[in-house]
C-alpha cells in the first residue's frame, strides 16, 4: 500500500510495499498523481519500503527522469539499510540526492 502527501509545494510518496513489479501499478498512479505539479518536487520516503527488485530500480530511474523533464525533482528520503545497499551496489542510488528523513528532504527543495 503506498500513499501521497503534500507538505507545501512537495508531494511525499510512503508506501510499505516492496517496489517490485506487482506494485508498481499502484505507486506508479501515485506517482502520475505527483506529476500533476508544476514544476514536481517529490520525496520518495523509503522508511518502510522493504526493498527494490530490477524493475523497480528501473521504475525509479525513469520516474525521476519523467520528474526532471517537467523542471522537477525527485529525491530518496529515510532509506533503510537494505534499500541503500541495494541502490549502492546497483549504481542507481548515485543518480539521487539521499536525506536521513522526509524533513529534510522536503526542505532541501527550499535551497
Amino acid at each position: 500500500m503506498f500513499s501521497v502527501v503534500q507538505q507545501g509545494a512537495v508531494q511525499i510518496i510512503t508506501g510499505k510495499e516492496a517496489v517490485t513489479e506487482p506494485n508498481l501499478p499502484e505507486l506508479n498512479r501515485y506517482f502520475e498523481e505527483c506529476l500533476r505539479e508544476s514544476p514536481p518536487r517529490i520525496v520518495l520516503s523509503l522508511a518502510e519500503i522493504p526493498l527494490f527488485d530490477s524493475q523497480g530500480l528501473e521504475w525509479l530511474l525513469s520516474s525521476a527522469e519523467r520528474c526532471a523533464e517537467r523542471g522537477g525533482q525527485m529525491q530518496i528520503a529515510a532509506s533503510n539499510p537494505l534499500c541503500r545497499d541495494i541502490l549502492n551496489v546497483t549504481g542507481v542510488g548515485e543518480r539521487f540526492e539521499h536525506f536521513d528523513d522526509v524533513r529534510t528532504a522536503v526542505r532541501s527543495f527550499t535551497r
